[in-house]
């Protein structure tokens, strides 16, 4: 059996890395929205901020720089990009043997690329960074998909892929959903709103190809809540961890709470999207509690790494409050 120490910092290398990938892919994909949107209706960006852990309050008050500054270039808020590449970085260093050489390669070049920017970098140049997270991230989920041995260092890095996943979808469709769906049910350019939805959470060229379609709300929940068959969909994300924990010793404590997030009310297709990422996201939150309890559990005494010392800054489920927060500083 793996050490817990290790286990821990395999697990929060995979979410730390996934977490800067889906960031930088929901950034990207609202600068689109933005030019696809002309003038007034164009969404306000401040609210991604949240994804960072910056409060709606904070965020409506910030400048272009003022924004990079911290949600991607705070190395303190291991929320941000930075912070969560450096975070990914510090655990990767510390379980070096079990992963391909490459990812050391990889994933500390990003880190560096990464810290070396400015607040004040040119909009392209941001773009071109933000490409290259996206980038370097895939390229390290190659690089562990064919050079990593089946054994539980994988199992625990997948575990946090998932869980990250999940919840990073969550958080940035309940974000992007809040901003962009204003009251009315009609809003111009709807279709342009949810194809900007759909791509915040890297799901728009499978959606054309599953339905051929415009964009509306019914097929969109059904891709990204209920699709078994999708790797980033909640339930694709459940069956992978259901699947990993399969693989691991004393899955009997993680179990109620994996099983509660499959019966829980966010893959029932008559809730509200805000009512289901608010229960999705608290039953991700208890399964990640329990992984821990039961997995990376340290002894009494024992020094926190850096995996979880800082891995919940920022992280609280968003509140319908909050969103509503949100997309009133936005407008």
């Amino acid at each position: 059996m793996l050490l817990s120490r290790l286990a821990e910092n395999a697990f929060w290398l995979g979410r730390y890395v996934e977490r800067a990938e889906d960031l930088s892919r929901a950034l990207l994909a609202y600068e689109e929205i933005r030019l696809d949107m002309p003038g007034q209706r164009a969404p306000g960006w401040q609210s991604l901020a949240a994804l960072a852990g910056v409060d709606p309050a904070e965020a409506v008050r910030l400048d272009p720089a003022a924004f990079v500054g911290l949600v991607i270039l705070d190395r303190r808020n291991a929320s941000s990009l930075l912070g969560s590449l450096h975070a990914a970085r510090e655990n990767l260093r510390r379980t070096r043997s079990l992963f391909p050489a490459e990812c050391w390669h990889t994933l500390n070049a990003l880190y560096l690329q990464v810290a070396a920017a400015e607040p004040t970098l040119p909009p392209a140049e941001l773009r071109a960074l933000l490409e290259r997270v996206v980038a370097a991230s895939r390229e390290l989920a190659g690089q562990v998909a064919v050079g990593m041995l089946r054994d539980d260092g994988y199992a625990f890095l997948r575990l946090g892929v998932h869980l990250e996943r999940a919840d990073m979808m969550l958080r940035t469709a309940g974000i992007v959903a809040a901003t962009l769906m204003p009251a009315d049910h009609r809003p111009a350019f709807a279709d342009v709103r949810w194809m900007g939805l759909l791509k915040s959470v890297g799901a728009y060229t499978t959606y054309r190809h599953r339905y051929h379609a415009r964009a509306d709300f019914t097929s969109t929940l059904d891709l990204l809540l209920y699709e078994p068959t999708f790797p980033r969909s909640l339930a694709h994300a459940l069956g992978e961890i259901d699947r990993d924990l399969g693989a691991l010793p004393a899955r009997r404590a993680v179990e109620d709470a994996l099983q509660a997030c499959l019966r829980s009310g966010a893959l029932e297709t008559h809730l509200a999207l805000e009512d289901i990422v608010d229960t999705a996201l608290a039953g991700l939150a208890r399964l990640g509690a329990a992984i821990e309890e039961a997995y990376l559990r340290r002894a009494p005494g024992t020094k926190a790494t850096t995996g979880a010392a800082r891995a919940t800054q920022g992280r609280a489920p968003i509140a319908t409050a909050d969103r509503r927060a949100a997309q009133e500083a936005a407008s």
